[in-house]
């Protein structure tokens, strides 16, 4: 068997203090955060960039974007070419860079760097050079676009260009750095996971942000410590990021504490430090683990209808639902704190019998299991209202009522016997009552009655008494006066044997084998009890058990071996008298050192955790280690300052599988303990 080192539990749950939220505040948090958008060239991509030409005016807008005047071509004063940038729609330009190469060998001629505010072209900077020139420019920001423009300041004759590139301007990239001052807004479409019932694994709503700037990048939802993301898909470079976003989103409530959380729904926009708005949701109760569920077996079990039953703990949602079946039967279940009980509807029968339950939380996790419990009738059936008993008449009848509170008498087990013979076949047994009516006369005399009964279990009982009729004394001999005739010779008796009654063991005397002393370990101990006649087994002899105390035990009776076992509980120390009929001997129990470890529950969910409590005695270690095999070593898992006889400590099982534990004081080990996880 593989098993894993088990890890160590605080003593308590930890539970999150509820919080009162108010359901569905929208608060926005506008940063005023800035964002980049990069034109470059050579690109494909054109949008965002616009162009307008003029006679005499032309150049490349797809692909590059180059202005120049046409050789030999007359230009009118401020006639212009011009190639704008747009920012995205709701921002606004804080600053531009402008990589631009340029030359304006005529004079009238030059660029002009531009801002569009308010709808109208406003110019920024003016630049001229006869020869070759480059380099980055930037202009102020507060518009939507920016443009270069190739403009004739002044009237430029035809004669006056000679070449086409003598004046020039190509753009090789603009880079806007854009404003987003407005906060997305967001809000549950469906589904919205804050309802303030329990909960347990994933909470999903549906939600849909609004965005009219750079668009939505993402929506958060947060319990607790614990934040889901919805990333929306990327756009074009006027628009990043989609305005409208909605989808579904999922949070994992098993990374949290069962408890009461508040719940938060938050849209980032797509600027660096993100514009932001949060809804402050409703409250979140979250319960992801199942009842602890704990059988406790019926403690008489020669009990034909025990009570069954389940301790249940669960300190998040409580207990909603329970179910006990009984050999795959409903039972009637009923629930009080944290205690389910439910009693068989028909008595059981000897043997093994099956209980199996489920019990479901008001978050829906559920704990399934099942026990073995065993009825055994041990108890002898009763044999009372004996009769007749003493003087009797000539036709009294022979009577008793057997009764049996466990499997039942066996009535084809009953027999009766009168004087050594049995009269069985001639008895009437109606409801336990057995009659037998003579049919002749009783002799006068004693008469001795013996009846056997044994119940469905096998276990028997034996009563033996006796009854009288008066014998009639004979007539007295009237005296003589002449002479006594001779006395005749006595005529030899034939001998009378009665073959019912034969001398035999009974006359022996009883005799008992049992230790003098015995000693329990913390466990129940059995002793057996031997009574023997002469040197035959005494079956069916009643055994009296009395501590000194006053204290009397139940009594057992003997079976055919002439053998009677008792069973001590595990703390009985005394003086124990055992008596047979007149026989009586004592035992001297005592309580020996002893450790033992136990768990109400064996199995739970990976990650839960099992309440081990254990008992020690006779040992003076004042610490008790709790072990777990890993592999062929044991190894410590906590260890338990000793405060009296009994310990507990909890402990969880991280991960599926079985585990073997052990408790260790001093030199006293307890048997192993096996837990499994699933």
């Amino acid at each position: 068997m593989n098993t894993t080192p088990l890890r160590r539990l605080s003593a308590s749950l930890l539970f999150v203090i509820p919080v009162v939220i108010a359901m569905g505040s929208l608060v926005n948090v506008a940063e005023a955060a800035d964002s980049t958008v990069v034109y470059t060239y050579p690109s494909g991509d054109s949008s965002g960039m616009s162009a307008q030409l003029a006679p005499g005016i032309g150049g490349c807008t797809v692909g590059c974007a180059t202005l120049y005047v046409a050789a030999k071509t007359p230009l009118p004063a401020r006639r212009q070419g011009l190639v704008a940038f747009a920012a995205p729609a709701g921002t606004t330009i804080v600053s531009a860079a402008i990589s631009l190469r340029f030359r304006t060998l005529n004079d009238g001629l030059s660029v002009h760097l531009q801002t569009r505010i308010a709808g109208r072209w406003l110019e920024s900077r003016r630049l001229r050079s006869t020869t070759a020139n480059s380099g980055i420019y930037r202009v102020g920001g507060g518009g939507t676009a920016v443009a270069v423009t190739l403009t004739s300041d002044v009237a430029v004759a035809g004669t006056a260009v000679k070449k086409a590139m003598d004046n020039s301007a190509t753009i090789t990239g603009v880079s806007l750095v854009v404003r987003d001052g407005i906060a997305p807004t967001v809000a549950w479409s469906g589904g919205d996971p804050s309802t303030g019932l329990w909960q347990r694994g994933s909470l999903c709503g549906s939600f849909a942000a609004h965005d009219v700037g750079l668009g939505v990048d993402r929506v958060d939802y947060a319990v607790g410590s614990v934040v889901a993301s919805s990333v929306a898909p990327l756009g074009s470079r006027l628009q990043p990021r989609p305005l409208l976003y909605a989808g579904t989103i999922c949070l994992d409530s098993a990374s949290l504490e069962d408890g009461v959380y508040g719940s938060v729904l938050g849209a980032i926009d797509t600027s660096a430090e993100g514009n932001r708005s949060r809804l402050v949701g409703g409250v979140v109760r979250v319960d992801n683990t199942a009842p602890i569920v704990a059988f406790v077996p019926p403690t008489d079990r020669e009990a034909r209808m025990p009570p069954l039953l389940l301790q249940v703990e669960d300190r998040a949602s409580g207990v909603a639902t329970a179910a006990l079946s009984l050999d795959g039967v409903p039972l009637l279940a009923k629930v009080t704190g944290g205690s389910i009980v439910a009693t068989p509807s028909q008595p059981l029968t000897d043997g093994l019998h099956r209980v199996t339950w489920t019990v479901v939380d008001n978050a829906g996790n559920t704990t399934s299991d099942g026990a073995t419990i065993g009825v055994a009738d041990v108890t002898p059936p009763l044999i009372d209202s004996v009769a007749p008993q003493g003087i009797a008449t000539t036709l009294a009848a022979v009577s008793a009522k057997v009764t049996d509170s466990g499997s039942g008498v066996a009535v084809d087990a009953i027999r009766v016997a009168v004087d050594g013979v049995e009269v069985s076949a001639l008895s009437d047994v109606d409801d336990g009552l057995i009659r037998y009516e003579p049919g002749r006369p009783w002799t006068e005399g004693e008469h001795t009655v013996r009846l056997t009964a044994s119940d469905r279990s096998g276990n028997r009982s034996v009563r033996t008494w006796t009854f009288q009729l008066p014998i009639t004394p004979a007539p007295a001999t009237p005296p003589t006066t002449g002479p006594t005739p001779p006395a005749e010779a006595p005529v030899p008796a034939s001998p009378s044997v009665d073959p019912q009654i034969t001398a035999g063991a009974d006359d022996a005397a009883l005799v008992l084998h049992l230790p003098t002393t015995l000693t329990t370990h913390g466990r129940r101990t059995t002793l057996t009890v031997a009574a023997t006649i002469g040197a035959l087994p005494a079956g069916g002899q009643r055994v009296r058990l009395r501590w000194a105390s006053g204290v009397a035990m139940p009594d057992v009776v003997t079976d055919e071996s002439g053998t009677a076992v008792v069973l001590l509980a595990a703390r009985s120390r005394g003086t124990l008298q055992v008596t047979v009929d007149t026989t009586s001997r004592s035992v001297r129990v005592l309580v020996g050192s002893a450790l033992t470890l136990t768990a109400r529950l064996r199995t739970v969910r990976s990650g839960g955790q099992v309440r081990l409590e254990g008992v020690i005695s006779g040992s003076t270690a004042t610490r008790i280690r709790i072990e777990a095999r890993v592999g062929r070593v044991w190894r410590l898992v906590t260890s338990i300052v000793r405060q009296g006889g009994r310990f507990a400590t909890p402990v969880r099982l991280p991960s599926n599988g079985q585990y073997l534990v052990r408790a260790r004081a001093g030199r006293l080990v307890s048997p192993p303990l096996r837990l499994t996880a699933r």
